[in-house]
């Protein structure tokens, strides 16, 4: 989970980092901002993150992405996560 808008480095630039890294390019990544830029939104989706949540963020909105993390965790791995636990958190 990232901002967009941190001290020292762009929270973009911090995905497309993850993303040139072998060990690292598959992991699901969440975007929390303020930002309300829609560029902002299209290129996080080019990055292939898993989910957008604008801040201030709804405890329902909050929730709905850390759900959506957690399927993308069982995409990757099914057998890290207790696959019937993520659904109920959905």
């Amino acid at each position: 989970m990232t901002d967009l808008n941190l001290p020292n480095v762009g929270g973009l630039d911090i995905i497309r980092k993850i993303r040139s890294c072998e060990d690292t390019k598959s992991l699901p990544v969440v975007i929390m901002t303020a930002s309300t830029q829609d560029k902002d939104r299209i290129d996080g989706n080019a990055l292939g993150v898993v989910s957008y949540a604008q801040k201030p963020v709804s405890l329902a909105k909050f929730a709905e992405a850390i759900g959506e993390l957690k399927l993308a965790l069982v995409v990757l791995d099914p057998q890290e996560l207790d696959a019937d636990a993520v659904k109920a958190t959905v």
